[in-house]
């Protein structure tokens, strides 16, 4: 595409200024003699933001490109500063694989930016000009992508890399061009432009709000926010299309693509591709539908490529064929087949037994076959974090494979280590998977939390989360047995996550003989920590208290830390909380602690500890003290991107903020939360209900009772469906009711409360201290309702 981005290159004799589709007939303005110090020796090329010039830079005897923006493409003066701040960033960068910009300035009222004259051609000009190797390939890529990497560590992200926006100089070395402009000149709402001229001449709509469509991450096709994995997005799209001659969301047009993106529909790679084996796996990483699913950054990626690129033994036999343009024609030439795949490139062969196409659309018929109304937004949801638990677990898998475990006695112990951590995960994610596809309404209304609190693949990474030594070597009849007795108890989690108890606990019945007779201490412990959380799930806290207690010292004494930990988690909300016995609750804070300590243990075990320890406090009453336990497991979850834990520790920080009289914080902790659960579950789930009652009470006590009237009538919609919690419905009720009277509508107050009163009644009996309230409401509603007494 000639962009302002490519016409910065200079091929044998200067380029004419091309005219843009979707520029509206628009030409730049008079081409001026002269800009600030630079002699100004004709044009570039032109684009909808703006001209781009050759010049003369005498001070420094070079010549310079400089783009020069049209005036009625800068929003005002914030724009304008904008831009500079960004330019003068990018000056200061300087690396071989990213373009140098020399000095931004202004010319007659309009914004220019002087940067390096590269001589050369596009990456797609690179591509026609001969065959090229897979070798060659990952050198130009990976370079641009260091490029890209330094432009992040400057916190630039770059919004539009594509092939057309790397210049590969006539010496061979890649440039990428144009980081961070695109955002800081938009100046308007997103639309779509029709740019021709591409390398292959078929038109690609562009936004000129950030980046061009068939490159763009879901986020950035969103409007949400875009961070430095967006551009890894659109670095994976763009060596897909160089590799595999095809776009890795199918050929199309435009909104076609885009909606494919949007549904993380990735085609496959051609078979017998000419690239090693493996490399597909990292690319579909790198294009996963959410941020948080791809590699942490453009480091990791490339490393990742690097391994690749080592395992393709014969690199000269690789040859990607010229000519592949934005839609190509595929691979026209390979001399030789890809490297057949080692067992440890199996990963995502190996997940697909849990998680492939089948299992998907049976999941989905479960879900939506319930006619909840929040059904298809629960899916959307769901299949984004179980696609991306399931590419997770394919690059862990692949990655510890990679190690040689003949290294050293060590070597091979840690790989056992990490594979008995994997298949653990694996089991976890069937049970998950299994019991999905059978979902009531009480499973689809938790599927998302459930997915979400599956275990971390990443403690599978690291040495120091890994269980210290490994189970001893069992006889094959016992192991088998063994095997077995782990899957159901993965599937019993599962149950358990899911809100089916009675399921739960007949399979624990079933499975009690199996591990009693076995003798294993890790299945005992594990045993003992489901029943433990089942009669939590129960109410039956003194009966949760013993289980949970014997599953952490069985764990801990056995070197099972993480098992240990999350029992210690749950002891620390059960006795500090629930049954207020504060100080014992902040015993198995410090007991658990210690033991997050020992094994390396962070990430959300860290959170839901502090989190913990943060409400045991504020029973206590140390506010300040529970104030900084939320926020510091607010830092965590927002580290871990875990939306659903950081609506809970928001508003519980929410809470203290309340207690504290600061009503302005607590409301916007308040509405954190809401906004969270609403992207994580959709506006309809009933666990919204609790968020809309406490952001309605504080909201009210703010003195603005219209608006809080609005979000409780909201909760009560949610609240008011056949099997919902009968107190939560109550709850709503009653701080409707003294909305209204609030307003004085004293008619629907005393429909509301009376309600309320009636719900609680046949849910807890007469005689229910709960009643008090609500009676003293209505008694008081009822005295506001009598005329007053005329004065004497």
């Amino acid at each position: 595409m000639v962009e302002l981005a490519q016409t910065v290159t200079l091929q044998d004799a200067t380029l004419p200024a091309p005219h843009l589709a979707g520029a509206k007939g628009r030409r730049g303005p008079p081409i001026p003699a002269n800009i600030g110090r630079f002699i100004v020796l004709g044009p570039l090329g032109e684009g909808g933001m703006g001209s781009v010039l050759e010049a003369y830079d005498e001070a420094l005897e070079r010549r310079v490109a400089i783009k020069v923006l049209h005036q009625d493409r800068l929003p005002g003066n914030e724009g304008r500063h904008s831009l500079r701040r960004e330019a003068q960033v990018l000056a200061r960068l300087s690396h071989p694989n990213v373009v140098q910009v020399y000095e931004v300035g202004e010319h007659h009222g309009q914004v220019f930016v002087a940067m390096e004259l590269v001589r050369g051609g596009t990456l797609w000009r690179w591509m026609d000009q001969a065959p090229r190797r897979f070798d060659e390939i990952l050198e130009v890529m990976g370079a641009a992508g260091r490029g890209l990497q330094a432009a992040h560590a400057q916190g630039l992200v770059h919004r539009d890399f594509k092939p057309d926006n790397v210049l590969v100089g006539l010496d061979g070395r890649p440039r990428v061009v144009d980081f961070g402009l695109a955002r800081a000149v938009q100046g308007e709402e997103p639309s779509l432009e029709l740019a021709a001229g591409s390398a292959d001449q078929t038109a690609v709509a562009r936004t000129r709000a950030a980046g061009t469509v068939p490159y763009m991450a879901p986020e950035q096709l969103l409007g949400l926010p875009v961070d430095a994995r967006t551009d890894q997005f659109a670095f994976c799209v763009s060596m897909f299309e160089l590799v595999y001659g095809r776009h890795p969301f199918g050929p199309g047009e435009t909104v076609e693509i885009s909606m494919r993106i949007l549904e993380g529909e990735l085609e496959p790679a051609p078979p017998r591709a000419p690239a090693p084996a493996g490399l597909e796996a990292i690319l579909r990483r790198g294009m996963q539908r959410r941020a948080e699913h791809r590699f942490p950054d453009m480091g990791a990626l490339l490393e990742e490529l690097e391994r690749a690129g080592r395992r393709a033994r014969h690199p000269s036999a690789v040859l990607v064929g010229a000519a592949l343009g934005l839609m190509g024609l595929g691979v026209l030439a390979t001399a030789a087949s890809p490297d057949p795949p080692r067992p440890c490139d199996d990963g995502r062969a190996v997940v697909a037994q849990v998680w492939d196409a089948a299992h998907r659309e049976r999941v989905r018929h479960a879900i939506l076959d319930s006619r909840l109304d929040y059904a298809a937004a629960t899916w959307a949801r769901l299949r984004d974090h179980l696609d991306g638990y399931a590419a997770d677990w394919a690059w862990a898998h692949q990655r510890a494979c990679r190690a040689d475990p003949l290294a050293s006695p060590e070597a091979e112990a840690l790989l056992e280590r990490r594979m008995d951590c994997l298949g653990d995960r694996l089991q976890q994610l069937q049970g998950l998977v299994e019991v999905l596809q059978t979902s009531d309404a009480a499973g689809v209304e938790r599927a998302v939390t459930a997915a979400a609190g599956l275990p971390p693949i990443e403690g599978c990474r690291d040495p120091s989360s890994l269980p210290l030594e490994r189970e001893p070597e069992l006889d094959p009849a016992v192991a088998a047995r063994s095997a077995r007795a782990r899957e159901r108890l993965a599937a019993t989690r599962a149950r358990l996550d899911t809100g089916d108890l009675e399921g739960a606990d007949q399979h624990l019945q079933q499975i009690d003989a199996v591990v009693a007779e076995l003798g294993q201490p890790a299945l005992r412990a594990e045993v003992l920590f489901l029943r433990g959380k089942l009669a939590l799930a129960r109410g039956d806290l003194p009966q949760a208290e013993r289980q949970l207690a014997d599953a952490f010292w069985l764990a801990e004494g056995r070197g099972l830390e993480p098992l240990a930990a999350d029992a210690g988690v749950l002891l620390i909300d059960l006795v500090g909380d629930r049954l207020q016995r504060t100080d014992d609750g902040l015993a198995w804070y410090r007991h658990t602690r210690a033991v997050l300590e020992r094994a390396g243990l962070g990430g959300l075990r860290q959170g839901w500890l502090l989190n913990n320890r943060g409400n045991v406090l504020l029973l206590q009453g140390r506010l300040e003290a529970a104030a900084d336990a939320f926020t510091a497991a607010l830092s965590l979850a927002e580290h871990q991107q875990a939306r659903l834990a950081q609506a809970t520790f928001a508003e519980n920080l929410g809470r203290v903020l309340r207690s504290q009289g600061r009503a302005s914080e607590a409301e916007a902790q308040y509405r954190r939360a809401l906004q969270l659960r609403e992207q994580e579950l959709g506006r309809t789930h009933p666990e919204l209900v609790a968020s809309l009652v406490q952001l309605g009470e504080v909201v009210l006590e703010a003195g603005e009772p219209q608006q809080a009237c609005a979000l409780l009538e909201r909760a009560l919609a949610l609240a008011d469906q056949p099997g919902r919690d009968p107190l939560r419905l109550a709850e709503v009720l009653t701080d409707l009711g003294r909305c209204h009277a609030t307003l004085g509508h004293l008619d629907a107050a005393r429909d509301r409360l009376e309600r309320a009163h009636e719900t609680l009644e046949r849910t807890l009996g007469p005689e229910h201290p709960a009643l008090l309230p609500v009676r003293r409401a209505l008694e008081e509603l009822g005295a506001a309702a009598q005329p007053s007494a005329p004065a004497r």
